[in-house]
């Protein structure tokens, strides 16, 4: 019987795992994390993202990271905060993505305000040029 990559990451089983994982698309990695993120309530699933990102620092794995901790993970110690370093580090490595730009000002929002105003601002108007109907950098300027 084949292990689910669900059970391979239960029990630390992380090369197994990454064998797993490697059968799916992006997004199809990324929704199955985000459930098993959901469903664990513990810390394994980020454990397993922080281990593929030892071999590969990929923008994608640094954003599934921060989503993984800032949705399913938020009530952990300290998530806000790993998850913005990880956001930060996808930006870093896709400078252009307005995406990541947009997702960024989360972390102006949320009550530690991990990113400054002066960076929110800059973010916010980045996003609003390219992406003129986004609510989220509109918002941004109402408050």
């Amino acid at each position: 019987m084949e292990k689910s990559l669900k059970l391979c990451i239960t029990n630390g089983e992380f090369e197994e795992a990454e064998k797993i994982a490697r059968l799916f698309s992006f997004q199809n990695f990324r929704d199955e994390m985000l459930e098993i993120a959901f469903d664990l309530e513990n810390m394994q699933p980020y454990y397993f993202i922080s281990y593929l990102l030892t071999d590969n620092e990929d923008q994608e794995l640094h954003m599934l990271a921060s989503e993984i901790l800032s949705t399913a993970l938020s009530f952990h110690p300290d998530a806000y905060r790993l998850a913005f370093e990880h956001a930060k580090s996808a930006l870093e490595l896709d400078p252009l993505n307005i995406e990541y730009k947009e997702y960024m000002l989360l972390f102006h929002r949320i009550p530690d305000k991990l990113l400054a105003y002066k960076a929110a601002s800059t973010f916010a108007k980045d996003v609003l040029e390219q992406k003129p109907d986004s609510s989220v950098a509109s918002s941004f300027f109402k408050d």
